[in-house]
């Protein structure tokens, strides 16, 4: 799979030039009630059909089924 990472969003490619949002809001912020906003994602890993994400300003690692 491949990725496209955003200050806050990332982007999975669906075809050869498409890709679609899998995670994040769009806008930076730390919100309990939503684990899908980032502040700066700075390292993604997919394991497991698991899309794991190290969101950098929040100390937080976020998980996101695929």
């Amino acid at each position: 799979m491949t990725l496209r990472i955003t200050s806050f969003i990332i982007f999975s490619l669906i075809s050869n030039q498409l890709f679609s949002q899998t995670i994040g809001t769009g806008e930076a912020g730390f919100n309990d009630n939503n684990p899908t906003k980032l502040n700066k994602p700075a390292a993604v890993i997919i394991f497991n059909n698991i899309l794991w994400v190290a969101d950098l300003y929040n100390h937080q690692i976020k998980q996101q089924k695929l």
